[in-house]
C-alpha cells in the first residue's frame, strides 16, 4: 500500500487537483509521483537477432514491473534470455537481473522494487533493488530466428 500525505502551510487558501496535477493558490503546480505509469519497451513484433530496447529513463519511480509476453519460437531448442541493465558511472550498462532461458510461449511477470517478494508465485523473477535513472532490456536469442513477442509494464512509485 502506497500512502502519500500533503503537509500544507495553513495561509494557503486555495488547493485543487485538476487533471492529476496538484495545484496551490493556482500559480504553483506540483506533479504527483504515479503510482503506475505505463511503459512500452518493445512493441509487439517479429525479431529475427537478439535485440536491445531504447534506453529507458525513470523520472521518479522506485521499481517497475514488466511483462514479457512471448507469442512465438523458431523452433524446438531454440530460447530467449531477458536481461534488465542498467548504466555504470564509466557509461556501460551492467545487468542487474537475468531470467531463465525461455523455451516457451506464454506471459512473463517480473518485478523490480526494494525489498520484493512473491508470496503466492505469481511472478516469474523478482529483483530486490531499486530500479535507477537509466536502464534497458536486453534479449539474447540462442540462436537466429523468428522470434514474436513484446516488453511492456509500469513504472512503480
Amino acid at each position: 500500500m502506497v500512502t502519500k500525505a500533503l503537509v500544507v502551510d495553513e495561509d494557503l487558501e486555495a488547493i485543487q487537483i485538476e487533471d492529476g496535477r496538484l495545484k496551490v493558490d493556482a500559480e504553483i503546480t506540483v506533479d504527483s509521483v504515479p503510482i503506475c505509469e505505463n511503459l512500452t519497451i518493445l512493441p509487439f513484433a517479429t525479431y529475427s537477432d537478439s535485440n536491445v530496447s531504447e534506453t529507458q529513463t525513470n523520472e521518479r519511480a522506485v521499481g517497475a514491473y514488466i511483462l514479457f509476453d512471448i507469442t512465438g519460437i523458431p523452433g524446438a531448442g531454440q530460447t530467449v534470455t531477458l536481461f534488465v541493465d542498467i548504466l555504470q558511472l564509466d557509461g556501460t550498462f551492467t545487468a542487474i537481473y537475468q531470467s531463465a532461458a525461455l523455451a516457451t510461449i506464454g506471459l512473463r511477470k517480473y518485478l523490480i522494487y526494494p525489498g520484493a517478494v512473491d508470496d503466492n508465485s505469481q511472478l516469474t523473477g523478482v529483483t530486490r533493488l531499486s530500479l535507477p535513472r537509466t536502464w534497458r532490456i536486453r534479449l539474447n536469442h540462442s540462436a537466429p530466428g523468428n522470434f514474436t513477442y513484446g516488453i511492456g509494464g509500469y513504472y512503480l512509485a
